[in-house]
């Protein structure tokens, strides 16, 4: 199953933009290893909701790092920029 993951430089911003998302069914997770330049926590989601959810954080000023695809194929994970 295809998810996003989006990178924050510290833990009040993953838990600013969960409270803004959470009706999305985000949940906050253990940074990926492949995604480096974070605070060690992000916020993980279906990737149908991405768009909602990046547009919500812009919309209320939440500053992000980065946004990402996830997805595990053959037991390997999958990592890319969006």
């Amino acid at each position: 199953m295809k998810q996003f993951v989006i990178a924050f430089d510290n833990q009040d911003q993953v838990y600013d933009a969960l409270d803004a998302t959470e009706d999305l069914g985000t949940r906050v997770i253990p940074l990926l290893p492949e995604i480096r330049e974070s605070c060690g926590l992000a916020l993980m989601g279906e990737i149908g909701a991405v768009e909602e959810a990046v547009g919500r954080l812009d919309r209320e000023g939440l500053p992000y790092n980065g946004v990402y695809s996830y997805e595990r194929e053959n037991g390997k994970r999958k990592v890319e920029a969006l």
